[in-house]
C-alpha cells in the first residue's frame, strides 16, 4: 500500500512498506531517473512478504508519486536519510541500484551501526563524478534555469541549474564491517562494471564477506529474469550469512 511521508518544510515522499516479523528488514534505494516500482524493487518486496521480513522502498522527491519539484541531488540524500531513520527499525540490508548505491553509501556511514549487509547493483559508487561532468555541461548550456540530462534508458531529465550544489561534503570512501555483494552486467554501457573492481579494491574492509559477481550478458538494468532471480538469490545467501554468523556468537 502506497504511503506518504510527511516532513515539516520538505516535499512528502511516497513509501511503500511490508512489515515483516524477522530480522533483518531491507529498503530499496532506487537509480537515477528511476522509482520505486521497478522490477528489482517489487521483486525484492515480494521475496521479503513471502519471507517475514520488513521490507521498504520509496521514490526521491520530484520523482515516481512523491511530491516536488525537483530541487538538488543534496536533497535526495537527505530523502534517503529520512526514508531510513522515520520507516525503518533496527538492523537493515541496504540494496542499491544505479545511483541508489550511491544513497546506499551515505546511509552506512550515518548508520553504521544498523547495517549489517549491502547489495549494488549495477552500482554507481562514482555518482559524484558523473555529476561533475554534468556540471561541466551545465555551465556550457544555454538554458538560464534548467539543464537536460540525456539518457540513453528513459526519457531525458530536466533539473533545475542548482541540482548539483552542495555535494562537496560527499565522498566516494567507505569503511565496510558488513557483508557486501556487488552484481554488475559485463554489457553495461552506463556505468562500466570494472568501476565497480575499482571501488572495491580501493576502500577498506574488515569483512571477509565482500563478492563482485559480473553478469556476462547483462546490461544496467539488470531486470532480465535471470538477472532477478539472482539478485533474490544473493539476497537470501546474505541472509543465509548473517543467521550463520548470529549462530557463531551462542
Amino acid at each position: 500500500m502506497l504511503r506518504r511521508l510527511a516532513r515539516n518544510s520538505k516535499p512528502a515522499l511516497a513509501y511503500s512498506k511490508v512489515t515483516g516479523k524477522k530480522s533483518p528488514g531491507v529498503m530499496f534505494l532506487p537509480g537515477f531517473m528511476s522509482n520505486m516500482n521497478g522490477q528489482k524493487a517489487l521483486a525484492l518486496e515480494n521475496w521479503c512478504k513471502s519471507n517475514d521480513h520488513s521490507f521498504v522502498r520509496f521514490d526521491f522527491h520530484g520523482t515516481g508519486s512523491s511530491d516536488g519539484p525537483l530541487s538538488s541531488i543534496k536533497n535526495w540524500i537527505d530523502d534517503a536519510f529520512d526514508v531510513f531513520e522515520l520507516t525503518t527499525e533496527g538492523p537493515q540490508v541496504l540494496v542499491g541500484s544505479s545511483m541508489g548505491a550511491f544513497m546506499m553509501m551515505q546511509i552506512a556511514k550515518r548508520h553504521q551501526d544498523r547495517i549489517v549487509g549491502m547489495i549494488g547493483v549495477a552500482p554507481s559508487f562514482y555518482f559524484l563524478n558523473t555529476t561533475r561532468n554534468w556540471s561541466t555541461q551545465l555551465v556550457a548550456s544555454s538554458d538560464a534555469d534548467f539543464f537536460t540530462i540525456p539518457s540513453s534508458y528513459d526519457k531525458n531529465m530536466r533539473v533545475p541549474r542548482n541540482f548539483f550544489d552542495g555535494l562537496e561534503e560527499y565522498d566516494t570512501q567507505l569503511t565496510l564491517s558488513c557483508p557486501l555483494h556487488v552484481i554488475h552486467g559485463m554489457q553495461d554501457d552506463a556505468i562500466p562494471w570494472k568501476l565497480s573492481l575499482e571501488f572495491l579494491q580501493e576502500n577498506q574492509t574488515s569483512s571477509d564477506e565482500i563478492m563482485l559477481t559480473l553478469r556476462k550478458d547483462s546490461d544496467h538494468r539488470l531486470s532480465k529474469p535471470e538477472d532477478i532471480g539472482f539478485l533474490l538469490a544473493a539476497l537470501d545467501n546474505l541472509f543465509s550469512t548473517l543467521t550463520q554468523r548470529e549462530k557463531s556468537l551462542l
